[in-house]
């Protein structure tokens, strides 16, 4: 099914659930990850190019974010903060809500949105998919508290300082096998904390990974997970985000902090063409009004001569804009047949001999 609108998608995405055929005697969580570009490996940032220097980022933004980085209790809520704030870590975000998935499956690469007017033959833009990933219901702090100190060392830290590092950080106890279990897993669920704004926005929780994971970009899943994907054909993704943001699922509901607000507003609110075309500088509203106020006095005093005995004229001159129909439709208001000065069969006659030029230039007292 290739996904044009929202209703496609969240078909295929309860087909997709359908098909893994899960035991009914488990509890699973379904998440769900968006990733603007399908061709991407499902791995968190710092395994990319960050990985032997994960500890200096570490350590660099709690020195530098002292008093924000001292609010937050723990290793994983501090990285839940880095990872908003851009900094490579070892969190992949994901979602209980396909709909946030889809958003940020349809996020396109800037130099896509600002080059390509063929989205579909463009090379600069790309297919997203969404992944679908149904978890037990086995959440081990004990895991997740052990893998968020990784960031915190160097990455050759041995097993036996590492084991002693544990012990002193957590106060707990635990055996070198059992560590090297934790060790071994390439990922744990992590449960977030309901005290982040945007987590709570976008429905998110985590996992986190072990240095495992760094060994093998191509991460083995459980439960089918790298057959359980949805192409997002990058043709759709405008009309998908566009239909996304009518059931208030845009950057906004998904990031509050005010810049992204601000962002937000920025793009809903371009000016078209045809708004741009009625845009005039100041310099020529100035020349306009200056050009009318001269016209409209010559008007007056044009009219003046022709018609000296009517103040009514006048009056309606200088408080109205002059135009050749409005100057007709007052003199017909005045009845000029009364005084002789027209007859009323002539009317139209009249008003062409008076020949009221629409230029200042044009007019000749």
């Amino acid at each position: 099914m290739t996904i044009k609108h929202v209703e496609d998608y969240l078909k295929s995405v309860k087909e997709q659930i359908k098909s893994l055929e899960l035991p009914a005697e488990k509890q699973y969580t379904n998440y769900f990850r968006g990733q603007s570009n399908a061709n991407w490996d499902l791995v968190p940032s710092v395994f990319r190019d960050h990985l032997f220097n994960e500890h200096n980022l570490y350590h660099e933004m709690e020195r530098n974010l002292y008093n924000e980085m001292s609010k937050l209790s723990s290793v994983i809520d501090k990285l839940v903060y880095m990872q908003h704030q851009g900094l490579p870590t070892r969190l992949l975000d994901i979602t209980k809500n396909s709909l946030v998935a889809l958003y940020f499956a349809c996020i396109t690469h800037q130099k896509c949105e600002k080059e390509c007017t063929d989205k579909k033959d463009c090379k600069k833009c790309s297919d997203g998919a969404v992944y679908i990933f149904s978890e037990l219901e086995n959440y081990d702090k004990k895991e997740v508290d052990i893998i968020s100190l990784l960031p915190k060392v160097k990455y050759d830290f041995g097993i036996n300082s590492f084991y002693s590092f544990v012990k002193e950080q957590l106060g707990i106890e635990l055996s070198k096998k059992e560590l090297e279990r934790i060790l071994n897993k390439e990922f744990a669920l992590v449960k977030s904390n309901k005290n982040n704004n945007r987590v709570i926005k976008q429905d998110g929780d985590f996992f986190i990974f072990s240095n495992k994971s760094s060994y093998d970009k191509k991460i083995k899943f459980d439960v089918k997970r790298d057959e359980n994907r949805i192409i997002i054909p990058k043709e759709y993704k405008k009309q998908l985000l566009e239909e996304l943001d009518q059931i208030g699922i845009n950057r906004y509901s998904l990031f509050p902090e005010p810049e992204h607000l601000a962002k937000y507003l920025k793009h809903n609110y371009v000016d078209n063409e045809s708004e741009k075309e009625k845009v005039v500088s100041y310099e020529e509203v100035s020349v306009e009004i200056e050009e009318k106020k001269d016209y409209k006095t010559k008007v007056l005093e044009y009219i003046e001569k022709r018609f000296p005995q009517n103040k009514a004229l006048y009056e309606f001159i200088v408080n109205n804009d002059i135009s050749r129909t409005k100057v007709r439709e007052k003199l017909s208001l005045l009845g000029y047949e009364e005084i002789g000065v027209l007859d009323m069969d002539k009317f139209d006659n009249f008003i062409d001999s008076l020949e009221i030029p629409k230029n200042i230039n044009d007019l000749v007292l």
